[in-house]
């Protein structure tokens, strides 16, 4: 292990990560970019043309 990752492991910033990253993927979020429309998660979209279509129809 690194000095850095000591002192990222011991310091109240990756405390503080891990309970924000914690939060988010009991929310749902397992990924980035996590793309939300109107309030729903958009969990599988690896095309422009699915997304676009996504959007046209809640918008």
């Amino acid at each position: 292990m690194t000095e850095f990752d000591a002192y990222l492991h011991s310091s109240d910033k990756y405390k503080e990560m891990d309970k924000v990253i914690n939060q988010l993927v009991e929310r749902g979020l397992m990924a980035t970019p996590t793309i939300i429309i109107n309030d729903r998660l958009v969990y599988v979209t690896n095309s422009y043309e699915e997304l676009s279509r996504l959007l046209e129809y809640e918008l």
